[in-house]
């Protein structure tokens, strides 16, 4: 008998990643439902367990405690993944935030920035070793509000560039941070939009890994879509079980889809493509 594929989702006690747990492990994967609180996940995979098993051959759903800005939970959240024995099949970093109202301030922007882009790299680096060679594959959950277009000058030159290192992409985010200190954050050519700025550094870094990674690991990133969620004040026009749709496209579909794409809607789209 085949083994199951494993799948980890962060950020899954709720929302898009929740729907995507439900979706995976009705397609027959093994899931890692990962939340800050273990009481959330408990309480969200024992959810997602009642929603999956309906399908023919479900598969299992374990809640680990993870926040992928905290370096100890980050190197705990691994130790007991690897001590499952086995590799990772499928690596969905949708573990995001965003400030609503008018906020924007360079220690939003740096709270920001933390989990969307150094969270997201942090987890991403932990996980590497354990992912299953030649056949993993890695969803980072970008958006459309990351689009280039919003950048402009050195800036956009600089995420655009086909060699681009995480130094110099990390030196441009922590640029935007003190760009909005002083005040000339549109002068130097960064977003108005904290979240914005974020996805694109993601999308970015997205564009670096699947370089690093090419011919081992398939690394796509995604845009669920507006979606009726807690980040958009539940305003979303998609239910969040259709923004996680394409999620469970990307780690199911066979052959693997294209690597170094973004998609939307389950079809590559451009980095500036609007919702």
């Amino acid at each position: 008998m085949a083994t199951r594929r494993l799948a980890i989702v962060t950020g899954s006690n709720q929302g898009i990643g929740l729907e995507a747990v439900k979706q995976l492990a009705a397609a027959g994967l093994d899931v890692i439902l990962t939340s800050r609180s273990e009481e959330k996940g408990r309480a969200a995979a024992e959810e997602a367990s009642a929603a999956a098993c309906s399908a023919d051959a479900p598969g299992s759903i374990t809640a680990l405690q993870l926040d992928i800005t905290d370096t100890s939970s980050v190197a705990a959240f691994t130790a007991a993944v690897e001590q499952l024995g086995r590799p990772v099949d499928v690596l969905v970093n949708n573990a995001g935030m965003a400030y609503k109202g008018d906020a924007f301030g360079p220690d939003e922007a740096a709270a920001t920035l933390a989990v969307n882009l150094y969270g997201t790299k942090a987890l991403t680096d932990a996980v590497r070793p354990l992912l299953a060679p030649a056949s993993a594959r890695i969803i980072n959950v970008a958006s459309r509000a990351g689009r280039i277009s919003q950048t402009s000058g050195d800036v956009r030159a600089t995420l655009e560039a086909d060699d681009l290192t995480w130094d110099a992409l990390h030196a441009l985010a922590q640029g935007f941070v003190t760009a909005i200190a002083t005040g000339n954050h549109k002068e130097l050519g960064y977003s108005g939009s904290m979240y914005g700025m974020s996805k694109a550094c993601e999308i970015a870094y997205s564009r670096i890994l699947a370089r690093e990674l090419d011919g081992n690991v398939t690394v796509v990133w995604m845009c669920p879509g507006y979606c009726s969620t807690s980040m958009s004040s539940y305003r979303g026009t998609k239910s969040a079980a259709e923004g996680a749709d394409t999620i469970t496209w990307l780690a199911t579909v066979d052959p693997a889809p294209a690597s170094a794409t973004f998609y939307a809607e389950r079809t590559a789209i451009t980095w500036d493509t609007k919702l």
